[in-house]
């Protein structure tokens, strides 16, 4: 997900990729400043708080591009001067004809506290996150605060930071900001500690949002049996799919064996329920792709997921099975286009966990999966014979409809008892498409 950062400080830009990827991981952030969105000019900070000004940045830079766009407003308060520098922090010479360089800044407030003894001082950071229409995101604007306490010296000690860090003293790390190692300073400053809450807050509204970020990043997938098929074909043709099949040999031979078994098993499952070269066609591309990712390891998943704005539920990272699925979906409009279709896709995504309101694309993926030749566990091996020995072919619809319906809620059963065998989580989309399928009885 890109994410603008409304500022040109490269210290302060810097400064905070450090901490958003530390604090943000499995998102998949690519950071962007004013510069490189074009923005003119600069953004008039007119408000009378650090908070006020953190939002009007926010505000300028998402209205401008587009983007999710964090902006921070950030200072040194005193307290023997009134809260001073506080907002006026960056410029705070200015009124003297000195300009505002950090050397300037820092004339001035030694100056002020000339013949004071208690120079206890606070910086401050209040960031701000505004998501803009059309963003991946959306909601109303996160605000946070976060500050650290410290004094101001009599004179410099450090080459390290920037700002007012050669002056402030942190005691308990028996330095200055300016003399601590910048993991040091991000672990305790006060734009860490905002951008710690920040991190809470976005990951919060990204797990409350990740349906609708799934739907903006592989096409607005609609996710019901209304979801159809000509008889023609879709856009690609067998050769397309035998080119797919030739790219399996990146994968293991006993994984490649497996999804030619699904393959199988989604076109034998499909001419019983979805007859015709259309929907063959969407079943095979679905079955080639559903295990692309399978072999990755779990960062490189993540990687994947973080790049299209999703993140991972704590149960999902609890149960690996999972994450090839959705990377796999996540990976597909952007690795193999030609096949990024929603009856692919939407198959790929959910063929591990299943959902409510199966789409018949789904279901079947999802059983062939489960009891594709291939499979010698004694669950698949009695599910298979589930299925295909009373010869589903033979019954009427409501008959068919019936078999397929009971042998998904026996393939969900089983699913749970091996889950709980293992100590693992059941994922609330598992119970969830099993509700839904004992509902339909």
């Amino acid at each position: 997900m890109k994410l603008l950062i409304a500022s040109r400080n490269r210290k302060k830009i810097a400064e905070m990729r450090v901490l958003l990827e530390r604090d943000i991981s499995g998102i998949g952030l690519e950071l962007l400043s004013l510069d490189d969105v074009g923005f003119p000019g600069e953004i008039e900070e007119t408000g009378s708080t650090f908070e006020e000004n953190a939002l009007i940045k926010a505000r300028a830079g998402a209205e401008h591009s587009g983007l999710v766009t964090v902006a921070d407003d950030s200072g040194l308060t005193v307290a023997a001067l009134g809260g001073a520098p506080g907002i006026y922090s960056a410029r705070y010479a200015d009124d003297e004809g000195e300009g505002h360089s950090d050397e300037a800044n820092n004339r001035k407030l030694l100056r002020e506290l000339a013949g004071v003894r208690d120079r206890e001082a606070a910086y401050v950071c209040a960031m701000a996150c505004v998501f803009p229409a059309g963003a991946p995101l959306r909601g109303d604007p996160i605000v946070v605060r976060g500050t650290v306490g410290g004094e101001i010296l009599f004179s410099p000690r450090g080459s390290n930071g920037f700002g007012y860090d050669p002056y402030f003293w942190y005691e308990p790390f028996g330095g200055t900001f300016a003399e601590i190692s910048p993991e040091e300073k991000n672990s305790v400053s006060h734009r860490g500690r905002a951008i710690a809450l920040l991190a809470e807050e976005l990951g919060r509204r990204i797990a409350e949002q990740k349906d609708e970020v799934w739907a903006e990043h592989i096409g607005r997938l609609e996710r019901a049996e209304t979801v159809s098929c000509p008889a023609a074909e879709p856009g690609f043709t067998e050769a397309d799919l035998a080119a797919l099949r030739d790219g399996l040999s990146g994968l293991s031979e006993k994984r490649r064996r497996h999804v030619l078994a699904v393959e199988d098993m989604a076109v034998r499952i499909g001419a019983v329920y979805l007859p015709g070269r259309g929907p063959e066609l969407l079943l095979r591309a679905a079955a080639l792709l559903h295990d692309a990712t399978k072999e990755y390891g779990t960062d490189r998943h993540l990687e994947i997921l973080g790049r299209h704005g999703v993140r991972p539920t704590a149960t999902e990272l609890a149960a690996p099975k999972v994450l090839h699925a959705m990377s796999a979906a996540a990976l597909i409009p952007e690795q193999w286009p030609r096949f990024a279709l929603p009856q692919v896709v939407s198959a790929v995504r959910w063929h591990t966990t299943g959902r409510a309101d199966m789409s018949m694309y789904e279901k079947i993926i999802y059983l062939a999966d489960y009891i594709d030749d291939s499979r010698t566990y004694p669950e698949c091996v009695r599910l298979r014979e589930m299925f295909w020995g009373p010869d589903p072919a033979s019954m009427d619809p409501a008959g068919r409809a019936e078999h397929l319906r009971r042998v998904l809620v026996a393939s969900f059963d089983a699913t749970f008892l091996g889950l709980a065998e293992e100590g693992r989580p059941f994922h609330p989309a598992t119970v969830e498409a099993r509700n839904w399928l004992v509902m339909q009885r």
